[in-house]
């Protein structure tokens, strides 16, 4: 839902979702996703929605082939 922020990594800077209401996030092959944190205002946001949904949606290569 765009106006979303949630934080990656425990990072100080959050991320807020665009118009689109989707977020792409490309990371370099030695980088990890250790930790995501959603704002508790977007949380309330969305569960005070009638069809209101989050979904994380992860795709990886596991570095073989």
């Amino acid at each position: 839902m765009p106006g979303t922020k949630f934080q990656v990594n425990n990072s100080n800077d959050p991320v807020i979702i665009g118009s689109t209401g989707i977020y792409e996030l490309e990371l370099p092959q030695d980088v990890e996703i250790t930790a995501l944190s959603f704002d508790a205002s977007s949380i309330a946001r969305l569960s005070n929605l009638e069809n209101g949904s989050l979904i994380v949606d992860i795709i990886y290569e596991d570095g073989e082939g």
